[in-house]
C-alpha cells in the first residue's frame, strides 16, 4: 500500500504516514465521520487552534519567536491565524447586515451629528465593509512597518520576522473583537460600548504583546508605547489622504455625497447671499 499524498511505501498498520505526516485513510467519508472529524479539530482542547489562541494570551513570546525559530507544528500559522481571523469578521458583517442593517444610521442619527457627516461616514463604513479585507491585507504591512521603526534599535529581527509578528497580533486582537462585537451586537447599549473600547483593547494587547516579546521595562513599555503613537499618527495621516483618494476616484457613492454636500453648500450660501441683497 503507498501514501495517497506523497506515495511513500507504508505498512498496512500504519495511521499515518512516516514520510509526509498524513493520515492514513482507509475508509470512505462518512457524517458521523465528518462530525467527529469537526468535533476533534475546533473542539478538542488539544487542538492547535485552542492553543494557539491561548497561547497569545498567556505567552506571545512562545507563539510567535517560536515560529520565527523553527517551532512550525505546536501552534497554527501565521497565514491560517490570519485566514481565521478573517472569517471571524466576515461573521460578524453577515450578521450585522442580516439582522441589524441599519444600525450605523441608527446610531449616527442618536448622536446629532450633521446629515453631511452621516453620509460620508456612511460611506465610509460601506466601503470599508465592503473592502474589509483589502484593508487588512494591507494594515499587516504598515504595523509591521512600525514595529520595525519603533523596535530599529533591536537589530534581531528583520521587517520579514516583523510581518510575521504582527500577522499573529493583528489577527489575535481581530478574533477577540469580532466575538466582542458578536456577543454584544444583540444589545445596543453594549454593542455602543464595546465600539468605544475596541481600539482600547486593540492597543492594550499590542503593548501587551510587544513588551512579552522585546522583553521590556516598564519605562521602556512607556517609551516604545509613545513612539509607537507618533509613528502610527503620521502613518495614519498618511494613509487618511490616501484613503480619501481612493474613494474619491474609485467609489461613486462617496462622490454622489460629496456633490451634494457642495450643492447644498451653494444652495445655502446662494440663499443668505440673497437674504443679504434684500436687506
Amino acid at each position: 500500500m503507498n501514501c495517497k499524498n506523497c506515495n511513500d511505501q507504508l505498512d498496512s498498520k500504519f495511521s499515518f504516514c512516516p514520510s509526509c505526516g498524513a493520515r492514513v485513510v482507509l475508509g470512505r467519508i462518512t457524517l458521523l465521520g465528518l462530525l467527529k472529524e469537526v468535533q476533534e479539530k475546533l473542539f478538542n482542547i488539544d487542538n492547535k487552534l485552542f492553543k494557539t489562541f491561548i497561547g497569545l494570551f498567556k505567552n506571545p513570546k512562545d507563539v510567535v519567536i517560536g515560529y520565527l525559530e523553527g517551532t512550525r507544528k505546536k501552534y497554527v500559522d501565521p497565514i491560517s491565524y490570519f485566514t481565521i481571523a478573517l472569517a471571524a469578521n466576515g461573521a460578524y458583517f453577515f450578521i450585522q447586515n442580516k439582522f441589524y442593517p441599519n444600525m450605523i444610521d441608527q446610531m449616527l442619527m442618536a448622536s446629532d451629528q450633521s446629515e453631511e457627516f452621516q453620509n460620508v461616514f456612511t460611506a465610509m463604513m460601506e466601503n470599508m465593509f465592503e473592502y474589509f479585507s483589502f484593508w487588512t491585507f494591507l494594515m499587516i504591512p504598515v504595523f509591521a512597518l512600525i514595529s520595525k521603526l519603533v523596535f530599529l534599535n533591536y537589530k534581531k529581527y528583520n521587517f520579514g520576522e516583523h510581518l510575521i509578528l504582527n500577522t499573529y497580533c493583528y489577527s489575535q486582537v481581530s478574533i477577540v473583537v469580532a466575538a466582542l462585537y458578536i456577543l454584544t451586537i444583540f444589545h445596543q447599549p453594549t454593542y455602543r460600548i464595546m465600539l468605544l473600547f475596541a481600539m482600547p483593547i486593540q492597543i492594550a494587547y499590542y503593548i501587551y504583546a510587544l513588551a512579552k516579546i522585546f522583553k521590556l521595562s516598564f519605562k521602556k513599555i512607556i517609551l516604545k508605547t509613545l513612539l509607537f503613537f507618533v509613528v502610527m499618527l503620521i502613518l495614519y495621516i498618511i494613509l487618511s489622504i490616501i484613503t480619501m483618494i481612493f474613494l474619491f476616484f474609485f467609489s461613486d457613492g462617496f462622490k454622489e455625497i460629496i456633490e451634494n454636500a457642495k450643492a447644498k453648500k451653494a444652495v445655502a450660501y446662494i440663499a443668505s447671499y440673497t437674504s443679504v441683497i434684500r436687506l
